[in-house]
């Protein structure tokens, strides 16, 4: 384990102009969506002005709405970025005369497009809440269970037919309210509900009555892994690597006084190990410590369940 502190930064307050805060695309001779492209993002061929256009942040599936730009009234100037990596940029038009971007317009177009959601994530929840009371509990046997080893943690899910496939369902949180469900197939395929809220969600694997410290991971299974493993934990699956931030920022709004753990997933076959890098991220954020699984040669795999699974951990 490496223990971490929070790290504290100051960020500036911005501007309402281009001209205090200027970025390699802002005075350039390319388009809006080329120096968006040029950033890592798929942005649309029509961003209008005046308005927030969002689309996939980088490297997200075309589902996504992490990107964003705002275009200014006269289609002048812009501004973009990813609010999965705090990414954020300016763009002027060549020949253009400056624009300026109101921030405060910004903001309450914001504010406008967060309350369409919030309400849409809010019938969602309603629509998830209603399909969980109707369905069963998980057996063990489910061939899902028996692959990862947590048949004894089959209570926390139950069965659903979706689509005509056969199929398990976990129950996802927002701030203690069921929120979302995450469909497993028995070959571990995963989706969610889709519309409903997956940003900032999670699966509360074990919530003992006196618990000693937290873990907070990746996927479900891996977080069943750890709760066998230390069953004094409040264990608290994140769904996947760019959930880890928000949901350990949650945690520790409820918790901040507790001990906690991030256990990372090992992207050791992926550029930039993301699993790791995202799982440090966080333990800054929240002045946790992180544990990261590492293999003995031979063995494949990248996170704690499939070390686990191979006899590597008991």
């Amino acid at each position: 384990m490496t223990t971490l502190s929070p790290e504290h930064k100051k960020t500036p307050d911005g501007a309402r102009g281009f001209s205090k805060r200027k970025s390699a695309n802002s005075l350039d001779t390319t388009t809006l969506q080329d120096a968006i492209m040029a950033a890592g993002m798929r942005p649309p061929q029509h961003i209008p002005c005046g308005a927030i256009t969002r689309f996939p942040g980088i490297g997200k599936k075309s589902s996504n709405r992490a990107g964003w730009c705002w275009r200014s009234d006269d289609c002048g100037g812009a501004a973009y970025g990813d609010y999965s990596t705090g990414l954020r940029e300016t763009w002027q038009a060549t020949g253009a005369e400056r624009s300026q971007i109101d921030w405060q317009v910004m903001r309450k177009v914001q504010r406008q497009r967060i309350a369409v959601d919030e309400a849409r994530y809010q019938s969602k929840a309603g629509e998830v809440r209603e399909i969980w009371a109707s369905l069963c509990e998980a057996p063990p046997v489910f061939a899902y269970f028996v692959a990862k080893q947590i048949e004894k943690f089959s209570h926390l899910f139950r069965t659903h037919e979706y689509n005509g496939r056969l199929c398990v369902v976990a129950p996802l949180e927002y701030r203690g309210a069921v929120v979302n469900i995450q469909h497993i197939s028995e070959r571990g395929g995963k989706w969610p509900y889709p519309g409903a809220r997956w940003a900032g969600a999670y699966c509360v694997v074990q919530r003992p009555y006196k618990h000693t410290h937290l873990i907070l991971c990746e996927g479900v299974a891996t977080g069943c892994t750890l709760a066998t493993l230390d069953p004094t934990a409040v264990v608290v699956a994140a769904l996947n690597k760019d959930n880890l931030l928000p949901v350990a920022r949650d945690i520790r709004r409820v918790h901040p006084n507790d001990r906690a753990i991030i256990a990372a997933d090992n992207d050791r076959y992926t550029d930039g190990n993301p699993g790791k890098t995202k799982a440090i991220e966080a333990a800054r954020a929240i002045g946790a410590e992180y544990s990261v699984p590492e293999f003995p040669p031979g063995v494949p795999g990248t996170d704690f369940n499939d070390l686990y699974c191979a006899g590597c951990l008991s």
